[in-house]
């Protein structure tokens, strides 16, 4: 009976996708460039799946389907049947209203020029300048600005953003105190690029020491 481990030892292995590779081969057997091709494989089948997912969220959000099924919002829906978190479901409503808006989006998404965060963040910088104009956007504009954040980073796509609006620098609160629980505050800033820069070198720093360190547990 052939086995996986006697399969190796007689050079009998061959798997001609790849992406099985991690899954079925024992682990001190796959090379470095296999893990990497491996891991590519995958992530690219995980862009193409989040793209799908978009789609099927404004499908079901067209057809009000959590409505049918006793929930009263897209969001409840979503974290609670298919247990996404409230910040990636969130991600996902936003990026999947820009998509509807700029069908493009789904390309750059499966290629890697946007992803979830920019996307989430570029819809709500969108929604919230057309509250404050009141007046729609084109999509034609929109698609300008998702131009513009192709590859960004998310702090890059933050910046592409305020350029753009202006006045939304004002929905960033400067200092805001929230008592979490008696003995922990949780404190929101708003800081130059400069200062975070300067907080990312001193996080860098003493990494060798303690490498998950937060900005929380560097300021203690």
């Amino acid at each position: 009976m052939l086995t996986v481990d006697s399969m190796l030892t007689q050079n009998k292995f061959d798997i001609p996708d790849t992406s099985l590779v991690a899954l079925t081969v024992p682990q001190a057997i796959i090379s470095d460039d296999e893990v990497e091709v491996c891991l590519q494989n995958l992530v690219s089948d995980e862009r193409k799946s989040t793209a799908e997912i978009l789609r099927l969220i404004n499908l079901a959000d067209q057809r009000k389907i959590y409505l049918h099924r006793g929930f009263g919002s897209l969001f409840d829906w979503l974290t609670k049947i298919f247990s996404y978190s409230e910040s990636a479901a969130h991600r996902r409503i936003m990026a999947a209203r820009l998509l509807n808006a700029v069908p493009e989006v789904s390309r750059k998404l499966v290629s890697g020029e946007v992803n979830l965060s920019t996307l989430a963040k570029t819809q709500s910088a969108i929604r919230f300048e057309e509250k404050i104009s009141g007046t729609r956007m084109s999509s034609v504009a929109k698609a300008d600005i998702i131009e513009k954040i192709e590859s960004k980073s998310i702090r890059d796509t933050e910046r592409v953003l305020i350029q753009r609006f202006p006045k939304l620098i004002t929905k960033l609160e400067y200092e805001r105190r929230t008592m979490v629980t008696e003995t922990v505050t949780k404190l929101t800033l708003s800081l130059s690029g400069e200062t975070l820069e300067s907080l990312d070198r001193i996080k860098e720093l003493v990494s060798h020491r303690y490498p998950d360190a937060t900005f929380a547990q560097l300021i203690g």
